[in-house]
């Protein structure tokens, strides 16, 4: 696996540690030079493998930034 793929797996499970352990978590990303470039570019594919993995998943637009709020499935 490249470096990328690894960060963003990495991130992936930084954020499922986070919901195992408090039951929720939020991240936010944006496409400006102040933020992480990679984590803006794959936002989708990230939701998705969290949605994949069984989590909910809601997002929210405010101001450029994109709010991800992961939780566990109600299921």
């Amino acid at each position: 696996m490249d470096d990328l793929g690894k960060k963003i797996n990495d991130f992936i499970n930084l954020q499922v540690n986070y919901v195992e352990k408090e039951g929720k978590t939020k991240f936010s990303t944006c496409n400006h030079s102040n933020w992480d470039n990679d984590i803006w570019a794959y936002k989708d594919i990230i939701i998705k493998k969290l949605k994949d993995r069984g989590y909910s998943v809601t997002q929210s637009v405010s101001y450029g930034v994109t709010d991800v709020i992961v939780t566990l499935s109600d299921i």
